[in-house]
């Protein structure tokens, strides 16, 4: 594993939120995410991972982490194994919502 790889272990979609909000100063723009089946790799432009051991596409939050990232998916497929052959599922970071949305004007 290589050293700028940010490791944590987690159980919950809170516990990772969490970790993710205050880790966001060590990482850059985030580009892809990597989902096998017990943990999850944030993988930002320059290459560096936040990876959080407990969450994968097994787990029933992870749907709320991938759409928390920026991740498009199918909520009827996210909980199925990748294709075979595959170890990992792969999701472009690109989903970005307007500033300000959550708010009431």
């Amino acid at each position: 594993m290589p050293a700028a790889d940010l490791v944590y272990a987690v159980k919950t979609f809170a516990e990772a939120w969490e970790i993710f909000k205050t880790a966001q100063d060590k990482i850059s723009t985030l580009s892809k995410a990597f989902v096998e089946e017990t943990r999850i790799a944030i993988v930002d432009v320059n290459g560096k991972r936040l990876i959080f051991d407990g969450i994968g596409y097994a787990h029933a939050e992870i749907g709320a982490l991938l759409k928390a990232v920026g991740a498009p998916f199918n909520p009827q497929y996210v909980h199925q194994p990748p294709p075979a052959g595959m170890t990992a599922k792969e999701y472009r970071l690109s989903v970005r919502y307007p500033w300000a949305q959550d708010r009431v004007m």
